[in-house]
């Protein structure tokens, strides 16, 4: 039911499925001596985080949060799945109160987890928390870091994975390439982040608006008046 719900994007009764797959669980709990069901477990109280985080429910995020905090996993695959799910579920509660700084925080134990766990962790997950990460820098006003995370990122050789990042990312590097006056290759990266669009053959209308306006602000003599008329 609850992937039935997931492709019709009917997000309130899959969150209710969501929530009341947990319920059952945690009232029987001699189901999750099985490792089979301690999976399926997190895996659904993953995917409810995710809903609250989504969905603005900061306090029932905080409570899902620290339920999995609480659990204690013994065998090696279990820890990999609770480690990243832990990982995932405190970035999304600091982007949830815009404390980037503690996401900037985090950046140490993110590195550690990739490099203990990188065989392991799938390719949409890496590039997921390097985004986040690269963002939280940026809005941190770290751009160099913020740099280093997004060429990560575009750097990666499997490009079929999460092309939606891939895209943010190129749009990313032009804004940095902007922050820091190199207007060169600003112009130049929204031309190979063009290409690339194209190559992707994901139409996304609001991306091409986004390229349209960076491009106007990048060639524009005078980017604070474009800046303004955007704020306003």
């Amino acid at each position: 039911h609850s992937m039935f719900h997931y492709i019709s994007r009917d997000w309130k009764n899959r969150a209710i499925h969501l929530k009341a797959v947990l319920n059952y669980f945690e009232g029987h709990m001699y189901l999750l001596n099985d490792t089979q069901y301690k999976e399926r477990y997190l895996s659904c109280l993953n995917n409810y985080i995710n809903y609250c985080y989504v969905h603005g429910e900061e306090e029932e995020l905080k409570e899902q949060i620290d339920i999995l905090e609480a659990w204690k996993a013994k065998s090696r695959a279990l820890n990999i799945q609770l480690e990243q799910y832990r990982f995932y579920g405190k970035m999304l509660y600091a982007f949830k109160r815009k404390r980037f700084d503690e996401m900037v925080e985090m950046a140490p134990e993110l590195s550690l987890l990739i490099k203990k766990y990188e065989a392991n962790l799938t390719l949409n997950r890496i590039l997921t928390f390097q985004f986040n990460m690269a963002s939280s820098y940026f809005l941190e006003g770290e751009i160099e870091n913020a740099e280093t995370k997004i060429n990560e990122i575009i750097n990666q050789p499997k490009f079929e994975n999460r092309t939606d990042i891939q895209m943010l990312a190129r749009i990313m590097r032009v804004i940095l390439f902007f922050e820091k006056e190199i207007l060169t290759l600003a112009e130049y990266e929204i031309t190979s982040a063009t290409r690339y669009l194209k190559k992707s053959r994901n139409d996304n209308p609001t991306e091409k608006k986004i390229l349209s306006f960076l491009r106007k602000l990048v060639s524009s003599p005078t980017p604070k008046i474009i800046l303004q008329d955007f704020y306003d």
